[in-house]
């Protein structure tokens, strides 16, 4: 059996008014999700993660689930390596990165 590889898409911008900026960024991201989402056969499950989004509970956009930032650190990085990510694509980079990095 093939282990399914399980990609992180690190962005804040996701192509969806209902979440927040329309940006290039986010059209990037969506369309790595869309990618994926739509040919299981390549193996890759992604996930949404933003490092600026807040709340308790997960999002959805495009058919993908978005990981936000909780308010407690530990609950949040719990919640992240609960998520076993094999692989970490960043549209961006940005200086609020370095938390997930430093969790994962």
């Amino acid at each position: 059996m093939n282990k399914r590889l399980k990609l992180a898409i690190v962005s804040d911008e996701f192509f969806d008014r209902a979440i927040g900026r329309m940006g290039g960024f986010g059209w990037a991201a969506r369309q790595v999700a869309r990618c994926f989402g739509d040919d299981q056969g390549l193996g890759v499950d992604p996930v949404f993660v933003s490092c600026e989004h807040r709340g308790e509970k997960d999002l959805e956009s495009h058919g993908t689930r978005l990981i936000t930032v909780n308010d407690s650190v530990f609950a949040h990085r719990r919640r992240i390596r609960q998520e076993n990510i094999d692989l970490l694509l960043m549209i961006d980079y940005k200086s609020t990165y370095r938390r997930l990095f430093a969790m994962l």
